[in-house]
């Protein structure tokens, strides 16, 4: 049985949950998509923001699928997950923002500026210079319906540890990042470090390893 396993594609492993009744893309899928601004907006119950949200002339997106936080039912009008959209060029540094040129992951042919390796979806993406930013994640809601998503290009599951360490890795960068440039720039916030004395508590909580929570935005409403 373990040889039969080892003959089978990454790519048949990660899709074998969506052969039958698959009703979303699969995590490591590369999707096009639109937003739309009426559903996004329909919690509001604002007639004038819903008529402002039909005149918006609406544009498709490249992302990854990267995590899911429903389970995708028949019956299930909407699925909850993140997408990391897919971008021409690195990264603007904004040390105000937090950001730096080398926090994203390219897509290859394209490198990354300090050597991190390049994801390569399968089959390739006809565009060149492109990459995810691993500081912009997107919470969306995509519609659950029925259909065949199994020609989506797609990561293999080793690309997609790769994305997960990064977007990590560079959000805790980030996070500290920020808190750099608070104390340099912040008078508040340097009177507070140079005033108060951090317990004893607070120092082992500093001294354990960190797990970043992904950057997330609204959520937003998507045609597949």
């Amino acid at each position: 049985m373990n040889d039969l396993l080892d003959l089978i594609p990454e790519r048949s492993v990660l899709l074998d949950r969506y052969l039958d009744g698959i009703y979303t893309p699969a995590l490591g899928a590369y999707v096009v998509f639109t937003l739309d601004a009426v559903a996004t907006l329909e919690t509001l119950r604002d007639p004038v923001a819903t008529a402002e949200a039909r005149a918006l002339q609406s544009r498709q997106y490249i992302g990854l699928m990267i995590e899911s936080m429903d389970v995708a039912l028949p019956g299930v009008k909407y699925e909850e997950c993140c997408i990391s959209l897919l971008s021409t060029g690195l990264p603007l540094p904004a040390p105000s923002e937090a950001l730096d040129e080398d926090m994203c992951v390219a897509v290859a042919p394209a490198t990354h500026p300090k050597g991190r390796p390049s994801v390569s979806p399968s089959p390739s993406l006809p565009w060149e210079h492109l990459y995810h930013h691993t500081t912009i994640i997107e919470t969306v809601r995509l519609p659950s319906r029925p259909g065949n998503y199994s020609a989506c290009p797609l990561l293999s599951l080793s690309d997609v540890d790769l994305m997960e360490i990064a977007f990590n890795n560079d959000g805790l960068r980030s996070d500290d990042m920020e808190r750099d440039f608070k104390e340099q720039h912040d008078p508040q916030e340097q009177n507070r470090l140079t005033g108060e004395k951090s317990t004893p508590l607070e120092d082992e909580w500093k001294r354990r390893p960190r797990t970043h929570w992904k950057r997330r935005s609204g959520m937003l409403h998507t045609y597949p």
